[in-house]
């Protein structure tokens, strides 16, 4: 019995078509959507500078609200992270729910601490002096 290569093409893709379906049907929620996450602000204040200087803010997770994540906390709660400020000390960054410490990189004496839940906005001062 002989196919055709017409008949094995589409058989192939076929196939393929119901490997990627099934396979993308069965992918977890990714715990980062934006109606879980907290939406943190804020600005890095110096009083001896004027302007013009980036910061690096370091984040540090403390105490993951699994409860309020769809997945695992290691998917939603970040263990830790550094972002940079803009030139003018803002900056913006998302997070899974939990408590946290915020602190300008290398200055303990800016270190506060944050806890936020799923879909919260927070502002917050951050000091570089």
């Amino acid at each position: 019995m002989k196919l055709s290569m017409a008949k094995i093409v589409l058989g192939t893709i076929l196939v393929m078509t119901l490997v990627v379906a099934v396979k993308s049907m069965s992918l977890p929620t990714n715990c980062r959507q934006d109606s879980e996450k907290a939406r943190v602000s804020g600005t890095v204040v110096s009083h001896s500078v004027m302007g013009g200087k980036k910061y690096s803010i370091f984040i540090k997770l403390k105490d993951c609200k699994c409860e309020e994540c769809k997945q695992k906390c290691s998917e939603c709660c970040i263990p830790q992270a550094t972002i940079d400020s803009d030139e003018y000390g803002k900056f913006q960054f998302s997070l899974g729910p939990g408590t946290y410490s915020v602190q300008v990189s290398g200055r303990d004496s800016s270190r506060i601490e944050i806890e936020v839940s799923a879909g919260e906005s927070k502002n917050i001062t951050l000091t570089a002096d």
